[in-house]
């Protein structure tokens, strides 16, 4: 069950982004600018995924019992 609120559509365009902004090597602001994009949603999102993405590493990585 999801335990998040936006949407998935939402949250796969703004992974898509983040990761691509990840693996250009230009700038958040400059790759912001390039596509139209908000450069504050942008940090936003990166944060945001950042960060759940820690929490689901944690719990992948935990033995079955402890979970």
């Amino acid at each position: 069950m999801r335990t998040d609120s936006e949407p998935i559509a939402l949250r796969a365009f703004w992974s898509m982004h983040v990761e691509a902004v990840n693996w250009s090597g230009v700038g958040h602001a400059e790759y912001a600018a390039a596509l139209g994009l908000s450069p504050h949603a942008l940090r936003i999102w990166r944060d945001r995924l950042e960060d759940s993405a820690d929490e689901n590493f944690e719990g992948r990585h935990k033995q079955p019992s402890a979970l």
